[in-house]
């Protein structure tokens, strides 16, 4: 045979040559295998409305320009959902060195007949804070469910990418 007569270089590369000849289709057949499975899904949302209940779980990061390690961040001390006694709760949060001056606080019921906002100055020192409704704020309702925000004001007035917590509160009444 002619390729026994070879240098053994060309020899090697006409082997190589012949194998990957030999390969190609299989794997040409199986390239257009996985092409002819490909399903693409098309996600549609149920046409619900928006939920009637929905409860916080995290915050919006900080202030551009804070840099706090994670256990440092703004965030609420209270749980998701509580109820109080109170007809001007109390609201616990923790507010860490930020470059922010002032925060916002809104407290609304689900169908916004009660609302109350304000904007209140941070103090210079970080750390716990309680923040009272006021007395000037109208009295929660027994049995009425209230959203609560508060917001580090970031630049020089609210916007929807400053830091965020809150929660719902409710007054559950007497249980006579």
């Amino acid at each position: 045979m002619a390729w026994q007569n070879l240098p053994l270089p060309l020899t090697l590369l006409c082997a190589v040559l012949s194998l990957e000849l030999a390969t190609a289709p299989s794997l040409l057949a199986q390239t257009q295998l996985i092409d002819a499975t490909q399903v693409w899904l098309t996600f549609k949302p149920p046409k619900q409305g928006t939920p009637d209940k929905t409860a916080s779980g995290a915050t919006r990061g900080e202030c551009l320009g804070d840099n706090l390690p994670a256990h440092e961040r703004f965030s609420s001390l209270m749980p998701a959902y509580s109820e109080t006694e109170a007809e001007r709760p109390t609201f616990a949060v923790y507010i860490p060195h930020t470059a922010a001056q002032k925060v916002f606080f809104s407290l609304r019921d689900a169908s916004e007949d009660y609302y109350y906002e304000t904007e209140i100055l941070l103090p210079a020192t970080p750390g716990t804070y309680r923040l009272q409704l006021p007395a000037n704020a109208p009295a929660l309702v027994s049995h009425k469910t209230y959203q609560w925000s508060l917001s580090l004001i970031c630049g020089q007035s609210v916007d929807p990418n400053d830091p965020l917590i809150g929660g719902v509160i409710q007054l559950p009444g007497s249980s006579n």
